[in-house]
């Protein structure tokens, strides 16, 4: 490069320099011109390629502005290889991960050849490294992305791209034969996003009917947002109060709770029967919670990895302790949490008398047998009688 300004019969070493940076960009330079490192008719054709490129008047002349053009279209050169990165989307507008694309080279008149394989990640996201299309050759080379790994049923899902630049970012939508079927959550999230402009409307709607039931009136916003949608109001509801009692990070106000519940996991556990109720979920066994996790992902309804269903049962187990201990049984004043430490027990001693109290709740025999198998002293267990029948007496007051 060179701070002159080089125009027609311009000569020297900066033609010379300027003839190597124009043929590095795959644009021709006659013969005749480079044997004498003179500025002539092919060397101004190509320096107006470079200036159209960049949307500047064609001149043909190297000014300061065709050498910045020239300069940023030279800097992807300095990579080993090309490449070309981006995002594929299902028709619905759902990520599509875990989906093989490829790159193919297709030369004028020749068949395509691969040049290049990823797999989409979790978010769907993709990047492909491949020999760069240099020199002439390239230049009238195209590239174009096909999802599927086999050559003979891979689907092109990109125009070519004649004549590459060094990186490319391309982000693609698939068709819907190539991309494996969404979460039942997923798929209803897309078109909530789409239809609606997201879920505001639906956890307003369960807010307002202070519970997860669908009504079908024309007024009702959940039957409004099912005719938007095509989604059934039910799951459209179950949605709506999933996100109420664990919205995402961004529809905190203020700081967030204590416990932090996966919305996909909340939406799978109220999709197979668990009670929408924050109390009354509370109340629920773990193992009850487990089973609907996994059958939720077996049935495609969420998409859970193993570590998430252990992450979700680990956040479930701190929502529900927590919920119970701070609410009062009904006509009460007193916290159950204020009856545990009215029992003076420490925290390992609370925790395994909870645990009691969910599995055998319904069976007084049971539940101190329990509490005496999990290590609670004898002296305590006779405390716990008392209080428990003191609060019996006082209705927790």
């Amino acid at each position: 490069m060179t701070d002159l300004t080089l125009g027609l019969s311009s000569r020297g070493d900066a033609v010379r320099a300027l003839q190597r940076d124009l043929q590095a960009l795959g644009l021709s330079v006659p013969q005749g011109e480079l044997a004498e490192a003179v500025f002539g008719a092919g060397t101004l054709a190509a320096v107006r390629q470079v200036q159209a490129a960049a949307e500047l008047e064609p001149t043909g002349v190297l000014d300061a502005a065709a050498q910045e053009a020239l300069s940023r279209a030279l800097l992807p050169l300095q990579y080993q290889s090309s490449r070309v990165e981006g995002r594929l989307l299902s028709e619905r507008g759902t990520p599509a991960g875990g989906v093989p694309v490829t790159l193919y080279r297709r030369d004028s008149g020749g068949e395509p050849q691969l040049v290049g394989r990823a797999v989409t990640d979790a978010d769907a996201f993709y990047r492909i490294d491949y020999p760069p299309l240099d020199g002439p050759a390239g230049a009238a080379a195209a590239i174009e992305l096909r999802v599927g790994d086999a050559p003979a049923t891979a689907t092109p899902i990109s125009t070519p791209i004649l004549g590459p630049s060094r990186h490319e970012v391309v982000n693609l939508v698939a068709p819907a034969a190539a991309v494996p079927l969404a979460a039942e959550l997923d798929r209803l999230a897309a078109d909530v996003q789409q239809r609606l402009g997201g879920f505001g409307p639906l956890i307003d709607a369960v807010a307002a009917s202070g519970d997860a039931a669908a009504g079908d009136g024309a007024a009702d916003p959940l039957a409004a947002a099912a005719r938007a949608t095509g989604w059934d109001a039910r799951l459209l509801a179950l949605a709506g109060a999933a996100l109420r009692l664990a919205p995402p990070a961004n529809l905190f106000i203020g700081p967030a709770p204590p416990v932090v519940l996966d919305v996909r996991a909340v939406y799978a556990m109220f999709r197979y029967g668990l009670p929408t109720d924050t109390e009354q979920l509370a109340a629920v066994d773990p193992e009850s919670v487990r089973v609907a996790l996994t059958r939720a992902v077996e049935d495609g309804i969420v998409a859970l990895t193993p570590s998430d269903i252990q992450r979700a049962l680990a956040a479930f187990n701190g929502f529900a302790t927590r919920t119970r201990r701070n609410t009062p049984p009904p006509g009460g004043l007193s916290t159950y949490g204020a009856f545990l430490a009215s029992a003076r027990l420490d925290d390992a001693q609370q925790e395994a008398f909870d645990r009691a109290v969910v599995r055998h709740g319904d069976d007084p025999q049971a539940l101190w047998a329990a509490a005496a198998t999990a290590g609670i002293p004898p002296e305590q267990v006779a405390r716990l009688h008392v209080q428990g029948k003191l609060a019996l007496l006082t209705h927790h007051s």
